[in-house]
């Protein structure tokens, strides 16, 4: 893709936008004693998840309002993991017949949990029922063998990404929504305009879904958010203008239920800035604390997830400190978003949130001093 700068996908999960080998597999589901730490006196207490003996890297990637967590766990091969509690054993989601490996992301109020199944670089779209069972595999679009789903609303509709490995409709890479019902498609994109390698990120329960995509006349990713009519609109020239021009792409996240879009602006490998959207108020920049790398994908309600300095980047957890942001609102009925960073529990490095719920619990990963990598829950303090 000549002219594209190819970003580090800033989630372990999106290296399978390039074809991910799925890893090999983990050992039996066994338990390991819970650590906690007191993370923040406001905020609550974490809680760190059993993980699969043998697991030396475990995250936790969503949770409900139902408390229900979806993640993964890898030795070799990658599993998708569900904890029906914090406190829970993990319940292996299953791989589709004859796979070896598979990833959740997204799990809706139901309880179904949506993500892929894969064998080597061609990776299959799954939902999981509410019992941990597969309730679909997404079948493919023509000219499309791969595909993955990265959100699932309350009303079963997803969206992710289809893929051609084989090279027959060129390097593509197509956002993709898969309805409950009915069949699958991919979300309309101007391919006069954009290049035929973007993916749609998250999508809320009216079904606003959004995403980003590279642009063919400056090659750099532009965040898209797909209005009531399932059209994109591009979001990049507005972001640019409100954070001064000094980043260079833009990458749309997670679409909260209120309609508000959550990004970043990046220039990749030294500046990011945090940002949110809605149609009445343009784009609001997230206050930081003056870190050059600043990352918000994940929301719920009126908190927004993040990290400041570093974080998941090419698969690792770097430096990242954990961020939360909450919706604020003065007399005059002025939002603002006001930044809680919360402290990495002694013995570990890296902590990094990446989703939350409507209750204020937050999930994530964080790294120890031995790279061992650990999902963990945060319980809000009532």
């Amino acid at each position: 893709m000549k002219g594209i700068q190819r970003r580090r996908w800033t989630q372990t999960a999106l290296v399978v936008a390039a074809g991910l080998a799925l890893l090999a597999p983990v050992g039996a589901a066994g338990e390991k004693a819970d650590k906690k730490a007191d993370a923040d006196g406001k905020k609550g207490e974490v809680i760190f998840l059993k993980a699969p003996s043998g697991a030396g890297y475990v995250a936790a990637n969503d949770v409900n309002d139902e408390g229900q967590i979806v993640g993964f766990a890898s030795s070799d091969y990658a599993r998708a993991l569900r904890w029906n509690s914090p406190d829970s054993v993990p319940v292996e989601l299953p791989a589709l017949p004859g796979e070896d490996g598979s990833w959740a992301g997204f799990m809706n109020e139901r309880g179904e949990a949506c993500g892929y199944s894969g064998h080597g670089a061609v990776i299959h779209a799954v939902v999981w029922d509410t019992k941990g069972r597969v309730e679909s595999r997404h079948p493919n679009i023509a000219g499309y063998d791969a595909s993955a789903l990265y959100a699932i609303n309350s009303k079963g509709d997803a969206v992710g990404y289809a893929y051609d490995t084989t090279g027959a409709v060129g390097f593509a890479l197509m956002p993709l929504y898969a309805p409950e019902k009915g069949a699958a498609s991919l979300l309309p994109l101007d391919l006069d305009r954009y290049y035929a390698y973007g993916l749609a990120t998250s999508i809320n329960k009216h079904g606003r879904a959004c995403g980003f995509a590279p642009e063919i006349t400056d090659g750099r990713y532009h965040a898209l958010v797909w209005d009531d009519a399932g059209q994109p609109v591009d979001l990049h020239a507005e972001i640019l203008a409100a954070v001064g021009g000094i980043v260079v792409a833009t990458e749309a996240w997670k679409v909260l239920d209120s309609g508000e879009v959550v990004g970043v602006a990046t220039d990749y490998p030294t500046r990011s800035i945090g940002w949110v959207w809605d149609e009445d108020h343009g784009v609001r920049i997230l206050a930081d604390d003056g870190s050059a790398l600043v990352t918000a994908w994940g929301g719920a309600g009126k908190r927004i997830v993040g990290f400041l300095d570093a974080g998941f980047w090419e698969g690792d957890l770097g430096a990242g400190r954990a961020a939360v942001w909450e919706r604020t609102e003065d007399k005059k009925g002025t939002k603002g978003w006001e930044l809680t960073l919360l402290p990495t529990p002694t013995g570990y490095e890296a902590m990094t949130p990446t989703s939350c719920n409507t209750s204020g619990a937050i999930v994530g990963a964080a790294r120890d001093g031995a790279g061992v990598v650990r999902g963990w829950y945060l319980k809000p303090k009532k």
